[in-house]
C-alpha cells in the first residue's frame, strides 16, 4: 500500500482539466486508486480470519466490523467506504465512470489510507504487545 500511495501522491496535485486530457493519466490514477483500496479491503478481511471472526459478504460490512473491534474510528471507516464504493465502480463499470469523482477522490485517498495504515499498525502493535 505505501508504495501505492506514493505513486498516487505523485497525482495529488494533478488539475482536472490535465486529468481529464490524458487517458494514461486516468488509467494509472483509477488503477491506482482501486490497488490502494483492494489492499485495505484484504487487510480488513486476513485481520477478521486471524481474530476468527467469520468474514461478511461485503467489503462494507467487513470494514464496520473493523470498527466495531475498535481497531478504526467510524468516522475513518465512513469516509473508507465511500473509497470501496469508488473501488466497485473502477472494477465493474468502466464506461460509467465520472471522471470528475475520481479525480476529486484522489485528496480523499490520500488524507485517509495513511491514517487507515497507521491505525492498523497501532492495532498490531498492540497485539504484539499483549503477546509479547
Amino acid at each position: 500500500m505505501n508504495q501505492y500511495l506514493a505513486e498516487l501522491s505523485e497525482y495529488g496535485s494533478i488539475t482536472l482539466e490535465d486529468y481529464r486530457t490524458l487517458r494514461e493519466r486516468q488509467l494509472a490514477i483509477e488503477r491506482l486508486i482501486q490497488l490502494i483500496v483492494q489492499t485495505g479491503i484484504d487487510i480488513n478481511y486476513q485481520i477478521l480470519k486471524c481474530l476468527d471472526i467469520e468474514s461478511p459478504n461485503n467489503a462494507r460490512d467487513a470494514l464496520f466490523q473493523i470498527v466495531e473491534l475498535g481497531i478504526l474510528e467510524e468516522h475513518l471507516a465512513v469516509q473508507l467506504a465511500e473509497s470501496i464504493k469508488l473501488r466497485n465502480l473502477l472494477v465493474h463499470l468502466y464506461k460509467k465512470i465520472d471522471p470528475d469523482i475520481v479525480h476529486s477522490s484522489i485528496a480523499n485517498i490520500l488524507r485517509d489510507y495513511p491514517r487507515y495504515q497507521r491505525s492498523i499498525v497501532q492495532f498490531l502493535d498492540s497485539l504484539e504487545a499483549e503477546n509479547g
